[in-house]
């Protein structure tokens, strides 16, 4: 299995080589590769290795390690974004977004520059799942305590495979608690099973929604680089976009053209919906496709049908909106063409 992964990763870096040496052949010198944190580690990947040694242009987001490095200017910056008093930003640092919830400082070195990032969003996003985790893991350990005490489990090959099971379970919170299962004095029973938190686990919250982005651009400034790495959050949804809403996946087609026709009806729906996604963001709208379509599905056409003595009426009418759907509708300067339609169908015999 190893011997399998390495053969992936060796034809991946291979890949990634190739595909940047074609753009030199077709003189596309400006480009740049955004990476996940998944191609990074203490001893640069290989990957950046040959990237570095072929001059290309990268941003990626370093390790947690790499945050560590930089505690005490998170720890600065955190104080100054739960504070009251804003009125003054710590040197160094600047806004990356009009509203100042994304905060970075640039610091520059020989090769590369490293990109400071603490967003608050982020930060209340993982400080959410992390205490979500952590609840689970002590209503587990708490059962598992219970069980003890009622004298269900006592063996001690039993409680240490639980608390093993424990461990593989919530693994990214019991590096932060020491599980501790004494035994009695011949080592047959277990006697208590103790469980206390670290004072890491208060040091991780301060690098909560903090991260380091790593680029070879130092010619950008830090708002340029956050925005070309967040280029890699749009390209992401553009795939959700098209396998999940607009359903280019999956294919159910089984010949060439029909297959190619799916595909080309699909990527023509999402240039639709990113010209409808670039009109409201232009007019202050930031929700997402899936929430406006959620919105918008209330707001329905009916057909009316209506039985006579020689004919039957279908009537077409549209509901009237709501607030809701005249703020979206507006910041798309549409207005509804489809007015009221009445067609006759057929005699009745």
């Amino acid at each position: 299995m190893s011997g399998y992964i390495l053969s992936l990763v060796c034809r991946l870096k291979l890949l990634i080589v190739a595909y940047f040496d074609s753009m030199i052949l077709n003189h596309e010198l400006n480009k740049t590769l955004i990476l996940r944190a998944l191609f990074n580690n203490t001893k640069r990947c290989s990957i950046v290795v040959l990237l570095c040694q072929r001059q290309y242009d990268y941003t990626l987001v370093s390790r947690k390690k790499n945050e560590q490095k930089y505690k005490d200017d998170f720890t600065t910056i955190k104080q100054y974004m739960d504070s009251e008093d804003q009125a003054k930003i710590p040197d160094d640092w600047e806004k990356a977004d009009k509203p100042g919830n994304v905060l970075v400082k640039k610091i520059s070195g020989q090769d590369t520059c490293n990109l400071l990032v603490a967003s608050s969003g982020r930060c209340m996003k993982e400080r959410s799942i992390d205490s979500l985790k952590e609840q689970r893991f002590l209503e587990d350990i708490s059962r598992l305590h219970a069980s003890f005490k009622k004298g269900n489990i006592l063996i001690p090959g039993k409680i240490c495979e639980r608390v093993g099971r424990l461990r593989q379970k919530y693994h990214s919170i019991c590096k932060y608690y020491d599980i501790e299962v004494k035994l009695s004095e011949d080592q047959k029973k277990v006697t208590e099973i103790c469980w206390d938190k670290k004072t890491s686990r208060e040091q991780r919250n301060i690098l909560s929604g903090c991260y380091v982005i790593e680029t070879t651009q130092q010619h950008l400034t830090g708002p340029e680089i956050w925005k070309q790495y967040m280029l890699l959050n749009r390209v992401e949804s553009v795939f959700k976009d098209l396998k999940s809403e607009l359903g280019m996946r999956p294919v159910y087609h089984q010949t060439d053209k029909r297959t190619e026709s799916h595909l080309f009806i699909g990527v023509l729906a999402y240039h639709i919906l990113n010209a409808i996604e670039t009109a409201l963001k232009a007019n202050g709208e930031t929700r997402e496709w899936k929430t406006i379509n959620e919105v918008l599905n209330t707001h329905v056409r009916n057909t009316v049908v209506m039985s006579g003595k020689d004919m039957t009426w279908h009537i077409r009418v549209s509901g009237t909106p709501e607030s809701q759907h005249l703020e979206i509708y507006n910041a798309l300067k549409v207005k509804d063409p489809l007015k009221r339609n009445m067609q006759s169908i057929h005699l009745r015999l």
